[in-house]
């Protein structure tokens, strides 16, 4: 990864500003300033490495003493739209995690918001004024990487992810417009690989449904297994959009449009037979939630004698069954056995 280009009255902002408020001494002021040109380390990482004061402790100081946000950016879900305004080199110049963006602003993640100069090259580079919120220096570089290096991180991640069946999505002849990023991003090999995991897994675990569900701090991937909703796995938030985009381009909805609900399909091949998924989006209040609907007739397709009655309730049933006319009501909650209830009687 690209390191940041050094900034020495940045650096040294940093250092009177703990000089100010006592953290340091001038001797040791100057003998840190010394230390940063010298090892080419950042200033945050060389006081935390020589015990003056730990990344969080430094940004929370800054973030009350300038009355500024203090975030977490990992917990931030990633905008197409600010990466274009922002290019890799800026952010990694001025060291900043850029968020979000409209016409005249641009909101960003800095772990030194008193670097003057940094924040006016980056006024210069968008041509937005900067609105600033803080963050280590360590969770900075994270994101950066996790915005312009997409890919790689996300190899680095599913490495500690259980590897995943290969599916072969069957495509269903429609037109797919080109969407620039978020069309990139859900077609990056890794992307693919998490999305196969997700549906694998429904399938192997005998899932009725799938949850794909934002929340505050990331992306939780629910399956309910015997009508009980089971959480199998978390993800980071910036995983969020390239994963979201991935499944919505499989179902075949508009991936720009996440304000109103949308309902598709995702048909594959899994083994030796085709498994449904039948999706819908809704807009939540951390991102779009994703349910699918998992229907696999290789496993929906079973004998009456083997759907659970006891011997006086399948006598009743086949006995309503032979009659010429009359109804039949199946109820109960979600992933109970009602459709496959249903099929059995038809067989």
């Amino acid at each position: 990864m690209a390191t940041s280009g050094k900034n020495e009255s940045g650096d040294r902002a940093i250092l009177r500003f703990l000089l100010r408020n006592g953290r340091i001494t001038a001797t040791a002021a100057t003998r840190f300033e010394q230390a940063v040109a010298s090892t080419g380390m950042s200033v945050h990482e060389l006081l935390e490495k020589e015990g003056v004061i730990q990344q969080s402790d430094l940004a929370e100081m800054l973030a009350q003493s300038l009355r500024l946000p203090l975030v977490k950016p990992a917990a931030l879900p990633i905008d197409n739209e600010v990466v274009k305004i922002v290019k890799e080199a800026v952010a990694f110049k001025c060291a900043i995690a850029p968020l979000r963006v409209d016409e005249r602003t641009i909101e960003v993640a800095t772990a030194n918001p008193l670097d003057v100069e940094s924040i006016r090259a980056l006024e210069f580079a968008t041509g937005r004024r900067p609105r600033l919120a803080v963050a280590t220096y360590s969770e900075i570089q994270e994101a950066i990487k996790h915005t312009y290096r997409l890919e790689e991180s996300l190899d680095q991640f599913l490495k500690t992810v259980p590897a995943a069946e290969r599916l072969d999505v069957k495509e269903v002849e429609e037109d797919v417009k080109d969407l620039g990023t978020s069309i990139r991003d859900a077609e990056l090999a890794p992307v693919v690989r998490l999305t196969d995991l997700i549906l694998a897994e429904s399938i192997r675990s005998g899932a009725s449904d799938a949850h794909i569900e934002p929340n505050t701090e990331g992306i939780a991937v629910r399956y309910r297994i015997d009508g009980v909703l089971e959480e199998r796995f978390t993800f980071p938030k910036w995983v969020q959009n390239p994963l979201l985009s991935r499944l919505k381009v499989l179902a075949k909805l508009d991936i720009t449009e996440r304000r109103v609900p949308q309902d598709g399909r995702i048909q594959v091949r899994y083994r030796d037979g085709l498994v449904d998924f039948r999706v819908s989006s809704m807009p939540a209040q951390h991102g779009e939630k994703i349910t699918m609907r998992v229907l696999d007739a290789t496993t929906g397709l079973k004998a009456l004698v083997d759907i659970g009655f006891s011997d006086l309730d399948l006598q009743r049933i086949r006995r309503t069954l032979a009659r010429p006319e009359g109804l039949i009501l199946v109820t109960g909650p979600t992933g109970s056995g009602k459709t496959t209830t249903l099929y059995s009687f038809l067989r």
